[in-house]
């Protein structure tokens, strides 16, 4: 919507983006794509296919193993996962 940024995918690659950019980024893979704000910021408008916790997690990838991840508290914020104890 506003400002500039770079947006580096997983092999390196890198896109210049700005108002009137889009991307889309592939549903659960966070970590497959860095950004690096332009001197005046970034205003980004994101659309998302649901607000269903259990379909919108987002995992992280480590370059190094390539394995990816997915943090116990992200877990707990989009409702996938129950911290309650049930006896």
């Amino acid at each position: 919507m506003a400002g500039s940024a770079t947006v580096r995918d997983y092999d390196g690659r890198e896109y210049p983006v700005s108002p009137g950019s889009a991307i889309y980024a592939l549903p659960g893979i966070a970590g497959s794509h860095e950004w690096e704000l332009g001197k005046d910021g970034l205003q980004p408008l994101s659309i998302r296919a649901t607000l269903k916790g259990h379909k919108r997690m987002q995992f992280t990838v480590d370059r190094k193993s390539q394995q990816s991840y997915i943090e116990l508290d992200e877990l707990g914020r989009t409702d996938a996962v129950s911290f309650e104890s049930h006896n």
